[in-house]
């Protein structure tokens, strides 16, 4: 049996994490008290043979990613929210926990269209726009060659995904999402690491992982322009559409590309091969504090106990809620 790897993500002043049947969210209230959510995973996505084949486990392991990211970040928005409310009403503790508990219910309609729109920006940003990009360019230089219009394709594409990671990270909320988001790492390569789960333990790890998610995009970018460039020149309107229908296929290769090279992390080569990924999370991480590794901590343990990998968890925050499906 291939060995399982806990990963997660940052949310607003929070983490989530995933595990083998159960996801988790931990997220720090205004109150100073962590409030903690952990539900099943969605079992017959991952139970299913047809599911598990080798390229298609991708797109369900991406999708199924897409919603529970977007479920944790709306959790963790609903407290913050719901916080400012009930001292606003005069709520009491106990009805506290029941309204946080709120907010991770299934996806509805407003939710999945957030999404989408937020594909569609992503797709016509870092696919639609620099096949435009490229075109003008062979416009002005008069070189119709589909190897340069792929180049300057990959290249603007690069450039444009660098530059966001770039310009979102002087923004104040941003950054506090980047010092989460090493939390969420230094809690992942602590256990990883077999050490006990206490914040100053913690805090000795490396902000960086193999399998972050900043790495797949940045991988996603490369491969999207090794694999135009093979496909070669198309007529201008068939260029925009293979771009927009060929990306589930590049980031599903990107998904089983990042599975191997986890599996193979020791060897020089494979550390050679992603550092520019590990590189690039410099960008997308900061140094968490100790708070900050108590809800990574929090939100890790959880999945860990509803697993069954542990029977309690080690290390509590003080003032933690915990909030049930």
């Amino acid at each position: 049996m291939a060995k399982f790897y806990y990963g997660g993500q940052a949310v607003m002043e929070g983490v989530m994490m995933r595990g083998q049947k159960h996801m988790a969210v931990a997220v720090r209230a205004p109150s100073g008290e962590i409030v903690v959510h952990q539900e099943p995973l969605n079992n017959a996505l991952y139970t299913n043979p047809i599911m598990r084949l080798p390229l298609l486990r991708g797109l369900v392991a991406l999708w199924d990613a897409l919603g529970l990211g977007t479920k944790a970040l709306m959790f963790s928005a609903n407290v913050a929210l719901e916080e400012e409310s009930e001292k606003q009403a005069g709520t009491t503790g106990t009805e506290k926990t029941e309204t946080k508990a709120k907010g991770s219910d299934a996806l509805g309609p407003v939710a999945w269209t957030s999404i989408a729109v937020a594909l569609a920006f992503m797709v016509g940003l870092f696919f639609v726009l620099p096949v435009l990009a490229a075109g003008l360019f062979g416009v002005v230089t008069g070189n119709d060659s589909g190897l340069a219009h792929n180049l300057v394709e990959g290249a603007i594409r690069l450039a444009l995904f660098l530059g966001y990671i770039w310009a979102i990270s002087f923004m104040p909320d941003i950054k506090r999402v980047f010092g989460y988001h090493g939390a969420e790492h230094k809690t992942i390569n602590a256990y990883e690491a077999g050490v006990a789960l206490t914040p100053e333990n913690v805090q000795k790890f490396t902000l960086l992982n193999p399998r972050c998610g900043t790495t797949f995009l940045l991988i996603v970018m490369l491969l999207a322009t090794i694999l135009f460039i093979a496909i070669g020149k198309l007529p201008f309107a068939l260029t925009l559409v293979s771009r927009i229908a060929l990306v589930p296929v590049v980031a599903t290769i990107a998904y089983e590309f990042i599975r191997v090279m986890a599996n193979l992390y020791g060897h020089p080569i494979v550390r050679a091969i992603l550092a520019p990924g590990l590189a690039l999370q410099k960008m997308t991480t900061r140094q968490p504090d100790l708070t900050m590794l108590e809800v990574g901590i929090a939100a890790l343990e959880a999945v860990l106990v509803a697993d069954g990998v542990e029977r309690e968890a080690v290390y509590s925050a003080p003032q933690t809620v915990q909030a049930e499906a």
